[in-house]
């Protein structure tokens, strides 16, 4: 509790084991500073809120009895999400996901808070924890308090993993945060037979994640490119070296990103990125791009999959079709999409890509996307597969891969350095 409480320390990070008393923590602390500090303002957050009135509420109101309080004590508005003291402290519940309405969080813009507790943390989009820590501090109720963010979480390979395992590991945490580790033994009331139960269903990954506590278990080995590895790929500086060209991957409906990757050779030079479907402005874009950074129609690769709606033209680029037949090589692909994949797959591991000017603030989600893709059928005689879109999606907690979609495509060009990309004939980006 000393972190929570001194005039030093921020972000508070607090991770591991499940049972740990992740939430328990969490809410008592906010219940503490609430009724020793009458008028001050406290958030607790979560990335769905239908999570946070099944799951962290009920923690809530069983520390709010062990205060000697109950519902009675307090005035729980569940229209306007706040749970009120009489001593005027307020706690404001927030729902922490990605809305495609909001991609900014203007929705926490107007909070003024003096700290705020994140429950489940990994679940979080890194930018809805960025936006919420940056209202703490912002309420003045006199009392000299210092802001502090606390975020609790399981072991996982996001945002946490590089704010605090990596940088506690390396001895390289900023002065103002800290990561205390969660461990199963910490919470007295877990019953052996909870532990057993873990231990016996669930599966190998799984048991060194939640049951010790483990960030640096062990991946499926299946997937074909590891974290640590792609994470390497942001600092893998290389010399320019070959052609520039670009690859597109256009968004469809719903929170799909419409995304551009430009190279030169294995170099990214920027990776571009917009929530637009407007057909206008995506060919407009494109356009923009090729004439920024010199890049010939000849030399743009673009996912003929998703380019029905588009309207214009770009005469001669490539059309990529995944579901297509690979292109020429002695290994049997089941099609053109395994292909690329499993190229950038081997470009990766061998680190023969520079990822350094990927963005820092979609750092975590191209890591993500890079680390949900596996090879199908290793073990078998079978063309070799990897998983399809679908399936990457349900790994990634439900979000479209569009950025290693445009990494992927761009693996036509070292599959076929002199590919005559005329030779495919010209896309008419219109209704087809």
């Amino acid at each position: 509790m000393g972190y929570l409480l001194d005039n030093k320390t921020s972000s508070i990070g607090y991770g591991g084991a499940a049972g740990g008393g992740k939430s328990f923590l969490g809410c008592f602390w906010i219940i503490m500073m609430c009724l020793n500090f009458p008028g001050t303002r406290w958030c607790i957050g979560r990335k769905r809120l239908s999570d946070l009135k099944d799951s962290t509420l009920i923690t809530f109101w069983q520390v709010l009895g062990m205060a000697g309080m109950g519902v009675e004590d307090v005035v729980y508005n569940k229209i306007e999400k706040t749970i009120n003291f009489a001593n005027g402290s307020e706690i404001i519940l927030r729902n922490l996901e990605n809305q495609p309405s909001d991609p900014t969080y203007q929705r926490l813009g107007g909070l003024e808070l003096n700290g705020a507790f994140i429950d489940e943390s990994a679940e979080v989009p890194e930018r809805g924890v960025a936006v919420l820590s940056s209202r703490v501090g912002r309420w003045n109720a006199g009392y000299g308090l210092h802001p502090k963010v606390l975020e609790t979480f399981n072991p996982d390979r996001g945002h946490v993993y590089s704010r605090f395992h990596i940088p506690e590991k390396k001895g390289e945490l900023p002065e103002n945060r800290v990561f205390i580790r969660a461990l199963i033994k910490d919470n007295p009331k877990l019953t052996e037979a909870y532990k057993k139960n873990l231990l016996e269903n669930s599966t190998k990954a799984d048991v060194e994640r939640l049951f010790f506590g483990n960030f640096d278990y062990e991946d499926d080995p299946n997937i074909m490119i590891q974290r640590n590895v792609a994470s390497d790929l942001f600092t893998n500086e290389l010399d320019v070296s070959g052609n520039r060209h670009m690859a597109v991957d256009v968004a469809g409906k719903g929170e799909d990103c419409f995304v551009i990757a430009i190279f030169e050779g294995a170099k990214l030079l920027e990776l571009f990125w917009e929530k637009t479907t407007d057909a206008p402005e995506v060919v407009s874009l494109i356009r923009k791009k090729a004439k920024e950074w010199k890049v010939g129609y000849s030399q743009i690769v673009v996912d003929a999959d998703g380019i029905g709606f588009v309207h214009g033209f770009l005469p001669g680029v490539y059309a990529f079709h995944g579901g297509g037949r690979q292109l020429k090589s002695p290994q049997k692909f089941k099609n053109l999409r395994s292909q690329c994949y499993f190229k950038l797959a081997k470009m990766a591991n061998n680190l023969e890509i520079d990822l350094c000017n990927v963005p820092k603030d979609i750092r975590s989600r191209v890591l993500d996307e890079l680390t949900c893709f596996k090879q199908k059928n290793a073990n078998s005689d079978q063309k070799i597969e990897v998983s399809s879109k679908k399936e990457m999606k349900e790994l990634n907690r439900g979000r479209s891969p569009d950025f290693s979609d445009a990494l992927m495509m761009s693996m036509v060009y070292h599959l076929r350095k002199k590919v005559d990309f005329k030779s495919a004939g010209e896309i008419r980006l219109g209704f087809m």
